[in-house]
């Protein structure tokens, strides 16, 4: 099976990817790669971990791809992420909003892991509150839009708390009631921006490290916080 549609703006995104046909292997400019191509089934209740894997290692191989997951459940044994080596000019891209579902059924962040020139798009993730994060990366010109998070314990997005990131975008987001932190961005996520997201925890909704890169500051604006708290954290 193969892939094909039109870049969308956002607000399509948003959507739903309607006008995808399976066809042809590219999305725009881009090759798409289908994790269904690679045995993912989407069902819940099927390990779908190396499936996925293996469509990105394909999307890697190609120099940076779109992997698109259609709609459906996808249970995930272990994190998706390549730790400090990372990827590069990858899109995750889901099949229009909260349709695309990533679960993960040990305890491991869902997302981890090094990411530079990248989008995560569409996707609901779910660390299934078995106790780590829902994101836990490292972010370097590189984007995080329209995903739900749930199921995460202490930070519902922990950014950057290993390796230097900048012009990187976290826009448009849901991230559920749960135990912790909101968005955590250490000092080492700067020149960047947390924008329109819609941010529920029982700690603080969203915590910004000061420090030696703080000459280049985070620009925060429309955040929605289910309380007032807002934590400025200094190093």
């Amino acid at each position: 099976m193969t892939l094909t549609a039109r870049w969308l703006p956002m607000t399509e995104i948003r959507r739903g990817l309607t006008e995808i046909q399976l066809s042809h292997n590219t999305v725009g400019s881009m090759t798409a790669i289908n994790v269904k191509t690679h045995g993912a089934t989407g069902d819940g209740m099927s390990d779908d971990y190396a499936a996925v894997m293996a469509a990105i290692q394909e999307a890697v191989d190609g120099g940076g791809r779109t992997v698109f997951f259609p709609a459906g459940d996808y249970a995930l044994s272990g994190s998706i992420g390549n730790g400090t080596e990372g990827f590069t000019q990858l899109c995750l891209l889901g099949d229009g909003e909260r349709a695309t579902r990533l679960k993960v059924t040990e305890n491991v962040a869902p997302i981890s892991g090094y990411w530079v020139e990248c989008r995560s798009v569409n996707l609901k993730i779910n660390a299934n509150f078995l106790g780590s994060p829902a994101f836990d990366v490292d972010l370097d010109k590189s984007y995080i839009k329209h995903c739900w998070l749930d199921g995460w314990t202490d930070y519902g997005m922990r950014i950057n708390a290993n390796i230097e990131g900048l012009l990187n975008w976290i826009d448009d987001n849901f991230i559920a009631q749960c135990t912790g932190y909101g968005i955590y961005a250490t000092y080492r996520f700067y020149d960047s921006w947390i924008v329109n997201n819609n941010i529920g925890s029982s700690g603080p909704n969203l915590s910004i490290e000061s420090g030696r890169c703080a000459s280049s500051p985070t620009t925060l604006t429309g955040n929605r916080r289910t309380t007032s708290s807002c934590a400025a954290a200094s190093r």
